[in-house]
């Protein structure tokens, strides 16, 4: 991907990172009894948001990566996003390093907000490509 590709991805992941962190963040809220949601767990979602979307360079490439390559920066990613929310929910005291359990609806969370953020990204590309090959049909008059 180049450097444009990779920042007009992050303008438009971060709001749906963001988005679904927040509604998340309700969710576990609401489950552990709590009914306010704190200005300083706002501004840690925010901090979350910000660096797992920042994360997206690891896909930055001059040239097209092979298949092993991309599926290496899928995996590195995701590793990068799920220990980043996992580190910054550990400093915020949302789980607890003693209780392993405190980490299963946490990490279930981030895994559905990094899922949310997969179908969406696929669903652009598709629709990007669709549009590429409709124009390659009406300059070529060939379907693809």
């Amino acid at each position: 991907m180049s450097l444009l590709e990779i920042r007009k991805s992050i303008t438009r992941n971060f709001f749906i990172i963001f988005t679904c962190s927040i509604f998340v963040l309700m969710i576990l809220y609401l489950m552990a009894g709590m009914v306010m949601i704190h200005m300083r767990d706002v501004i840690a979602v925010l901090v979350i948001s910000i660096l797992t979307d920042l994360c997206f360079l690891v896909f930055y490439s001059q040239k097209e990566p092979s298949k092993k390559e991309q599926l290496v920066r899928n995996i590195i990613h995701a590793v990068l996003v799920i220990g980043i929310a996992l580190g910054v929910a550990v400093y915020m005291g949302w789980v607890y390093i003693g209780l392993p359990f405190s980490f299963l609806p946490f990490l279930i969370a981030s895994i559905l907000v990094y899922i949310i953020v997969a179908v969406s990204e696929y669903a652009h590309d598709k629709k990007i490509a669709k549009k590429l090959n409709q124009k390659l049909e009406e300059k070529y008059g060939v379907a693809s």
